[in-house]
């Protein structure tokens, strides 16, 4: 967690970022002219009659996304179809359950997309539900479940609540005495989302937040390096963000005050058992 700034890592793997995309499930089946369906995990995928001229093996690969920290991506639901380069005269439907999936605490219904990799991830025509994600396929390739905006559907004061956080900063944190960390703050291309990338040495961490206007509730959740995770939800508004939850049965509570535009004030508390102590006490200076 980044309310403790580590000194070492354990491994390179822990703090390397996975750049490797390693397999983690495979299966295959023979279509042919007559079509057929593939369904392995949470992929179902229907190849109707006349989409292949002949029958070939068609497998799929579920493996771990480029950016394996990317707060964007369903890591469980990224994936390879090949043969690489194979067509489809006919569209294919493409299906990925949610169920088990890894969805960003907070994301309302409807609110992901399927995308394709080439140099970067573009966005496929498709449907999203509470259950599942799908789409008409005309070729094969990587392909991947990724959290999805309608550009401009976040207007409104609450949905800028957490702009203030937004920029290239430098983080002293007084409750480690620790050497400065650095965090990137962007906004996703739909401007609903703000992206947290934290690095600290090898140590990286990375977190998706944004406002649900159904809940009327500010969401965040965090992921990093040495597989820590944090689901946190809370209110924000005047230049403050109050955010909290449990994860692993350690309570968390995160908030984010503007002390002006170019300096943050980013406090965590840790509640272990009875408890209840400062972990990170960032002040964080616009570059």
């Amino acid at each position: 967690m980044r309310h403790v700034l580590p000194i070492v890592c354990v491994t390179l793997f822990s703090c390397g970022g996975g750049k490797a995309s390693a397999p983690v499930a495979t299966d295959s089946v023979s279509v042919g002219p007559a079509g057929g369906v593939l369904q392995t995990g949470p992929l179902t995928l229907t190849i109707p009659p006349g989409a292949l001229a002949a029958t070939v093996t068609v497998k799929a690969t579920f493996i771990t996304p480029p950016d394996a920290l990317d707060p964007l991506a369903l890591p469980a639901l990224t994936l390879t179809l090949e043969p690489a380069g194979t067509t489809l005269a006919v569209p294919a439907t493409l299906s990925l359950a949610l169920a088990g999936a890894k969805v960003p605490i907070g994301l309302p219904d409807g609110r992901l997309r399927l995308y394709r990799l080439g140099t970067d991830w573009t966005l496929v025509e498709s449907t999203a539900s509470a259950t599942s994600v799908e789409a008409s396929i005309t070729s094969f390739g990587t392909l991947g479940a990724r959290v999805w905006a309608e550009s401009g559907s976040c207007a409104g004061a609450d949905y800028r609540a957490f702009d203030f956080w937004v920029g290239e900063w430098t983080i002293a944190d007084h409750a480690s005495q620790g050497p400065p960390a650095s965090s990137s703050i962007t906004f996703d291309s739909s401007g609903c989302y703000i992206l947290e990338h934290f690095s600290y040495g090898p140590y990286q961490g990375r977190s998706v937040s944004f406002y649900n206007g159904g809940t009327q509730t500010w969401y965040q959740t965090y992921r990093d390096t040495s597989h820590g995770l944090e689901e946190l939800s809370g209110t924000g508004g005047n230049g403050v963000m109050n955010i909290s939850g449990t994860n692993a049965g350690v309570t968390y509570y995160v908030t984010y005050t503007r002390l002006d535009k170019d300096h943050v004030h980013h406090q965590s508390e840790d509640l272990r058992g009875s408890t209840r102590k400062l972990s990170f006490d960032g002040y964080y200076t616009r570059n």
